[in-house]
């Protein structure tokens, strides 16, 4: 969530994990330590304090939730054109839903 939306506050990630704002401001707080985030006030709005990934938090995200892009190309090279459209298919149809789920 803090990587896909530009804004995010400790009250919005204890809505979505659907946990208490306290829990929600622990677990930030451990990541902080971890160098994984950091809390960046409004520019427009003092009172506001978002929560942001660091540079190394982006490096964490990538490697633990991203494909590798040169594994797939292999995996992906190794179907025949027909299949690999197919796959295309299934991916922009489950993509179509997770767009549907998270606008409502």
């Amino acid at each position: 969530m803090i990587k896909k939306q530009k804004e995010v506050t400790v009250k919005d990630l204890s809505e979505v994990l659907d946990v208490t704002h306290h829990t929600a401001s622990e677990h930030v707080k451990r990541l902080i330590n971890k160098n994984i985030l950091q809390k960046e006030r409004s520019t427009h709005d003092k009172r506001i304090v978002y929560v942001k990934l660091t540079p190394y938090g982006e490096e964490v995200l990538q490697r633990n939730t991203e494909l590798d892009e040169e594994k797939l190309e292999m995996i992906l090279e190794r179907f025949t054109a027909e299949d690999q459209e197919r796959i295309i298919d299934a991916f922009s149809i489950l993509r179509a839903e997770v767009k549907q789920v998270y606008s409502n």
